[in-house]
């Protein structure tokens, strides 16, 4: 059952599982979820991969998702795969945008490691998605998985129209 409310500043347990009753379909964590995904996201710089102009420093955005976060945008993996529990996926697995592999200049991308905190296996790519102004052109996205999230995202339906 997911009705109930919440009060600001108590920690609520929400189990990752659907309501269809009240049109909740998914959850995801991460640590920046409020409104532009990368409020409060540096730019990571230093990042290092085979074939890399060796003279040019590159700056990649790279917020740390939590499971499902894919899954509940519904961004779409055009290689690979997402980031998963059961794999015991944690920190030192990635996925790019397509962006970030063409700056990258990378073949077959998936199961490569990058020299991102202390080496990073690419598990996937996501196709260009707008993660920030619409008016912005998308730049080269790295996502990092992190298991640990503190936040949670829930999409709902619109099409379900609730009142107590």
């Amino acid at each position: 059952m997911c009705r109930g409310s919440v009060k600001m500043g108590r920690p609520i347990r929400i189990s990752n599982r659907s309501c269809p009753d009240q049109g909740i379909t998914f959850r995801a964590s991460g640590h920046q979820l409020e409104g532009d995904i990368l409020d409060n996201i540096y730019g990571q710089s230093g990042i290092t991969w085979s074939g890399r102009e060796s003279e040019r420093d590159y700056v990649f955005q790279s917020p740390a998702v939590g499971f499902d976060f894919i899954e509940t945008l519904g961004i779409k993996i055009v290689e690979g795969r997402t980031f998963a529990k059961e794999r015991h996926d944690n920190y030192s697995k990635i996925i790019l945008n397509e962006s970030a592999v063409k700056l990258m200049g990378l073949q077959d991308p998936i199961g490569k490691t990058i020299n991102m905190n202390g080496g990073s296996e690419i598990v996937g790519v996501v196709r260009d998605f707008h993660y920030g102004s619409l008016r912005e052109q998308v730049h080269p996205l790295i996502l990092r998985c992190d298991p640990n999230g503190r936040n949670v995202m829930v999409k709902i339906r619109p099409d379900r129209n609730r009142s107590d």
